[in-house]
């Protein structure tokens, strides 16, 4: 979900120029968490 995010949040357009430069990139946990908490603050918002 956080990949995801950031395409759609990515402004310039430029997010598969920086993906790829960057080889085996990963998302820190604290990046990880602040989607699941906007995820789940979204689903409780449908309950």
């Amino acid at each position: 979900m956080r990949y995801m995010k950031d395409i759609i949040n990515d402004d310039t357009l430029s997010f598969s120029t920086k993906w790829a430069a960057k080889s085996r990139n990963s998302y820190t946990q604290d990046q990880l968490d602040e989607v699941r908490i906007e995820a789940a603050d979204y689903l409780q918002t449908l309950l």
